[in-house]
């Protein structure tokens, strides 16, 4: 995301806020994404052999910046 100057909020698993974040969209899978109040599993945007970010589906959910 700061590659692609994607702009996001880091919000640490052990904060008050964290918890509320994880209670409410029940992550399975780290790290917990949420875009427009939906969650995203990280593995749709990973190319699993890879094992790296697949760009395209990245900014087709995160929108293209430029």
């Amino acid at each position: 995301l700061k590659e692609h100057e994607i702009p996001y909020r880091e919000v640490p698993s052990e904060t008050q806020e964290g918890q509320q974040l994880h209670d409410q969209y029940q992550f399975r899978a780290s790290p917990g994404i949420v875009v427009d109040q939906a969650s995203i599993n990280p593995y749709q945007i990973l190319v699993r052999k890879e094992c790296r970010m697949d760009e395209k589906k990245a900014l087709e959910l995160f929108g293209d910046p430029a």
